[in-house]
């Protein structure tokens, strides 16, 4: 919902965002939402005007139409489009977010049987709601979920990650946090119609003689930890899974993969493990040195390109230094990183 105090502001004023259809869900929201005849001002450079019109056409049952004008920027000497329409008040619904919401189809990988689920996403979310190649990495490289294991999805999306390990290990129970409302929104829809999948799997089982359990989801719309600290919850987790965020724009910012780190020690198990997927260049051990320093730090999985991380409070046995399999790093040791290179670099999509 519209916040109160933007429902009864005198005009609202948009900057066009990265896309015509990421415009066109802001008005589907905006226009459902606020008073009758309140100004809504579009702007945005003259070349993005044919994509603003688009997303204007698409709510235009809910705006009262006037001509564009246009101005100039006298620093720049660049021309500036400016559209403005005015809500007719139509009924308050929730359906600014059905219009922008897309049903398409998702594979989940690692999955016993080939199986395809009905996915619903909405403009904006991280690789448009689907799939990405380093969830895809993770999924194919993490070990055996334990059965009836928590597991916190961390930046969850629209609940890729989640879907793919309950149609894997079908008894977890699992918790998806983002700070995304979107993103929760569409992972509770996804979610359910997994949970649903793998209740009727359970029927078969059943019926078959084999015991199966339907797993159990909670949802967190929380900026990093912050909801799970107000509500004061004692949860631990046997696992918690993530493929955070380390960009903003074309930047690096390990912002939030610092936040994962300083608090994923408290909210797990004594056996329990933190998995991370990122980019090979970006420092998880280094960071993990400074802000999980009772954890053990793994180099669980790489193909040059992506690593997983595996972090524990278990000290690795002797058996496992010995092995030489792979790479186990001790918080609190030193550790060599070679400068990343500009392919490296490059944001995934």
């Amino acid at each position: 919902r519209i916040p109160v105090e933007v429902a009864t502001c005198v005009g609202v004023v948009i900057c066009m965002p990265a896309n015509k259809t990421s415009l066109g869900a802001t008005l589907a929201m905006l226009t459902c939402q606020i008073q009758k005849e309140l100004p809504i001002l579009v702007c945005g450079h003259q070349r993005e005007a044919g994509e603003i019109r688009v997303a204007l056409k698409a709510v235009a049952p809910y705006l009262i139409p006037q001509s564009p004008t246009r101005a100039s920027s006298m620093e720049s000497k660049e021309s500036y489009a400016f559209f403005c329409r005015h809500a007719t008040g139509r009924k308050k619904t929730d359906k600014g977010l059905k219009m922008t919401r897309q049903k398409l189809q998702l594979e989940p990988p690692v999955v016993p049987s080939p199986t395809t689920l009905n996915w619903y996403v909405y403009p904006g979310l991280f690789a448009a709601g689907l799939l990405d190649i380093m969830s895809a990495y993770m999924l194919k490289s993490l070990p055996t979920i334990p059965k009836h294991a928590r597991v916190l999805d961390y930046c969850s999306g629209s609940g890729v990650i989640a879907a793919a390990m309950m149609m894997k290990e079908p008894s977890i129970h699992v918790h998806l946090l983002d700070a995304d409302s979107l993103a929760i929104r569409a992972a509770k829809r996804n979610i359910g119609g997994v949970e649903e999948r793998i209740r009727d799997m359970s029927l078969q089982s059943e019926s078959e003689g084999l015991a199966a359990s339907a797993s159990t989801s909670k949802f967190l719309l929380s900026d990093s930890w912050s909801e799970i600290e107000q509500r004061a919850t004692k949860v631990k987790y046997d696992w918690i899974v993530s493929n955070p965020p380390v960009h903003s724009g074309t930047c690096d910012d390990f912002t939030v993969l610092s936040s994962l780190l300083s608090g994923a020690r408290k909210r797990l198990r004594a056996d329990g493990y933190l998995w991370i997927v990122a980019q090979t260049y970006v420092p998880v051990a280094c960071m993990a040195t400074e802000l999980a320093q009772s954890m053990t730090v793994t180099m669980y999985a790489s193909n040059g390109r992506f690593s997983l991380w595996q972090l524990s409070c278990v000290q690795p046995s002797v058996r496992d230094q010995t092995r030489g399999k792979r790479k186990q790093l001790k918080a609190g040791s030193m550790v060599s990183l070679s400068t990343p290179t500009k392919r490296q670099r490059r944001q995934v999509p």
